[in-house]
């Protein structure tokens, strides 16, 4: 089985981004009641820097790549306040715990929308601003920013699609 990079064009914008942008989206309203709003759109390069706490996803199936929610602490302890509905002043396993279900919750959402075969692998929160992630190889990983009431947040992903 082989693999085609990803490229930001329109047909595959509307085929692997949207879904998982609104995925984020829907998720954060339903579970956090919170308004989330779609900023930039950039292409990530490898010395950007992620945000002081990242949960991520890994997919694999009928693309492989990996999704990553990343935040300042304070909007993750926004999050995870909403979300368990308890108030937290410092990250705490518990933290990291809720923030990694969060992400498990946008890339079931987004599995279900993208409808090409994917799994989605266990979460994993790193709780470091210094991290590197690796992204599939052939991957053009983007960034997007948000902005929502509880605080700004990006998602950085990369995938690579199965050649039909």
């Amino acid at each position: 089985m082989s693999f085609a990079a990803v490229q930001p064009d329109a047909r595959l914008t509307g085929k692997l981004i949207n879904p998982l942008l609104s995925s984020v989206i829907n998720t954060f309203a339903m579970m956090l009641d919170s308004r989330v709003e779609r900023g930039a759109v950039d292409l990530r390069n490898e010395h950007d820097a992620f945000s002081d706490v990242t949960a991520m996803i890994r997919i694999s199936g009928g693309a492989k790549g990996l999704v990553c929610i990343s935040f300042p602490e304070k909007t993750a302890l926004q999050v995870v306040d909403r979300f368990l509905g308890e108030s937290y002043k410092a990250i705490t396993l518990e933290t990291l715990d809720a923030l990694g279900e969060l992400v498990n919750m946008v890339g079931g959402a987004a599995k279900s929308k993208l409808n090409m075969g994917l799994n989605i692998g266990l979460p994993n929160v790193v709780n470091d601003s210094e991290h590197q992630i690796e992204f599939p190889a052939n991957s053009k990983p983007m960034r997007v920013h948000f902005d929502s009431d509880i605080g700004s947040f990006f998602v950085d992903f990369g995938f690579v699609v199965r050649n039909l």
